[in-house]
C-alpha cells in the first residue's frame, strides 16, 4: 500500500496534514435519576471534566475548584470551558459516555445558552462496544478493567465521599478528581484493546489503516464473493482487519 500524503476527515482534504483530534473525556457530576432510574444532569450539576488525546502523555482536569461561585448550582464557567475543549473533537471516546457524558454537556450548554457541540458527534463507546462484541457478566469499567488485566483499576469511592464532593468539599474533589483521570486513562487502554473488534468503526484515515492510520499488515488467506477474491489483511499495529481486492487476471 502507498503511503499517504494528506489527510482526509468526513472526505474533506486537510491542506496542512492535519490528524483528526482524538479525545478520550470523563465527567463526575451530581446527577438526577427518572422514573426509569435514568441519570440525567437538570436538575444536577457538574463537579469536574477530565480529557486527554488518543496516544499523547498527561490528563487534563477542569473542576469547580478553578471556577468557584457562591452558587452551588452555578457551574456555568465550567461548562463553558469544557464546551471549549471538546468543539473542535473530531472523535470522541467514552466509556457509557454516549448514553450520558455527551447528552449531559449538551444540555448544559444549551441550558447556560452556549455553542452546542456537533451533531451527530463520531463516537466510540467502549462500554457499547463490549457488549455486542464480547461476553462479560457486566459491561462497566471496573469488570472490562479485570476482565483485561490492567494494571490501573477503578478507583472506589464511598457514599459519604461523594455527599461530600456534592458540597465541593476540597479534600475530597480531590479525590473524584484523581479518580475521573483515572477513568480516562482506562477508558484508553479499554478503546486500544477492543477497537479492531468494531464493526463500524469510524475512519481515520482513507489509505492504511482506518483504525490506527498505520502502514504495516499481515496477509491471512482470502475471502471470496461471487464476483469478486480479496486478500484478507490484518494492521500489525491494532489488529484492525481489512480486505484488499485481487485484480482479474487477464487472459
Amino acid at each position: 500500500m502507498k503511503q499517504m500524503h494528506c489527510v482526509y476527515w468526513n472526505g474533506v482534504k486537510d491542506m496542512q496534514f492535519k490528524k483528526p483530534k482524538i479525545l478520550i473525556w470523563d465527567l463526575e457530576f451530581k446527577g438526577t435519576e427518572n422514573w426509569k432510574k435514568e441519570l440525567k444532569i437538570f436538575p444536577g450539576y457538574l463537579l469536574c471534566y477530565a480529557g486527554k488525546e488518543l496516544g499523547k502523555p498527561g490528563v487534563k482536569i477542569l473542576t469547580r475548584r478553578q471556577f468557584r461561585s457562591k452558587d452551588i448550582l452555578d457551574d456555568y464557567q465550567l461548562v463553558k470551558a469544557i464546551g471549549n475543549e471538546l468543539r473542535d473533537v473530531d472523535m470522541h471516546i467514552l466509556q457509557y459516555g454516549s448514553k450520558i457524558d455527551f447528552k449531559f454537556m449538551q444540555t448544559k450548554l444549551m441550558y447556560y445558552n452556549l455553542p452546542p457541540l456537533p451533531e451527530p458527534p463520531v463516537m466510540v463507546d467502549t462500554c457499547i462496544v463490549a457488549r455486542q462484541r464480547l461476553a462479560l457478566v457486566s459491561n462497566s469499567m471496573r469488570t472490562q478493567a479485570e476482565f483485561f488485566k490492567f494494571p490501573e483499576e477503578k478507583m472506589k469511592i464511598t457514599h459519604e465521599q461523594w455527599y461530600k464532593a456534592f458540597a465541593l468539599d476540597t479534600p475530597t474533589m480531590k479525590i473524584v478528581e484523581a479518580r475521573c483521570a483515572s477513568d480516562v486513562r482506562i477508558t484508553e487502554q479499554l478503546y486500544l484493546k477492543l477497537r479492531h473488534l468494531m464493526v463500524n468503526h469510524p475512519m481515520i484515515r482513507t489509505e492504511g489503516c482506518a483504525v490506527c492510520g498505520g502502514f504495516s499488515f499481515k496477509s491471512e488467506g482470502t475471502r471470496a464473493t461471487a464476483k469478486r477474491m480479496y486478500r484478507r489483511l490484518y494492521c500489525k499495529n491494532c489488529g484492525n482487519p481489512s480486505f484488499e481486492l485481487i485484480p482479474r487476471m487477464k487472459k
